[in-house]
């Protein structure tokens, strides 16, 4: 009941004065999903040089050209919507996240103004499971359809249809996620694309690492410099 992709053979048989036609149809639905998936992750890839070299041209902070970056991870994803959450810690002593940034296809709403997106507490929205699986630094995706009823409802009314987070670690320590939202019809996430998104996050992960260092960098050599002109001896 289900439709597949097919490479079609077709012989002519002739004897005396019959006729007839051999016909071989073939399964290539594992080869065709495996071109896909490395098409993706090439288009991918390239977006994820792209990245690079925008955070590497920035000194001042990997923000500002993150809006850039999203939308050509994006449109070379072929995905409906491309966001960041940063995470930080609550008042409750719980885990919680903000959307920072997004980016959004034309034909899909947008999100960044969703005001429980803001402030979302993963552990009394129910959404723990995301807390543990990108905690450990592993991708969650699918279809919406097969998720819990508690994150079904939450993804419904941002009309996603399947999704893919990757978590973002810095020095070591889980930052937030990158997702990936799929509005038009389910979407099949392939290994080799999944990979190549990885690298996305990593190189995002390494750009935020490296402009907090230079932060902190600064923030030193302003105290050490108040700290000497302060001083009563040069």
């Amino acid at each position: 009941g289900r439709a597949v992709d097919v490479e079609v053979t077709s012989t002519p048989i002739v004897y005396r004065d019959d006729a007839a036609t051999l016909t071989v149809a073939r399964d290539i639905t594992g080869r065709k999903r495996a071109e896909e998936g490395l098409r993706r992750r090439e288009a991918i890839l390239q977006a994820v040089a792209f990245a690079a070299e925008c955070f590497l041209k920035k000194t001042t902070s990997w923000e500002e050209s993150i809006e850039e970056v999203l939308e050509r991870l994006g449109r070379d994803a072929g995905v409906s919507r491309v966001y960041i959450f940063e995470n930080y810690w609550g008042e409750d002593g719980e885990r919680w996240a903000t959307q920072r940034y997004e980016w959004v296809a034309p034909g899909a709403s947008a999100q960044i103004d969703n005001p429980s997106l803001s402030a979302f507490p993963y552990q009394a929205a129910g959404w723990d499971r995301w807390e543990r699986t990108l905690g450990r630094g592993e991708a969650l995706h699918g279809h919406v359809r097969e998720f819990p009823r508690a994150e079904q409802r939450v993804l419904r009314e941002q009309e996603i249809e399947s999704i893919l987070a990757m978590p973002i670690f810095v020095e070591g320590e889980w930052w937030g996620s990158i997702g990936f939202d799929e509005c038009l019809a389910e979407r099949e996430w392939f290994a080799a694309e999944i990979d190549a998104l990885k690298a996305a996050a990593d190189t995002l992960g390494a750009a935020i690492g490296r402009t907090r260092g230079e932060r902190a960098l600064r923030e030193s050599e302003e105290r050490f410099r108040a700290t000497f002109e302060q001083a009563a001896v040069g």
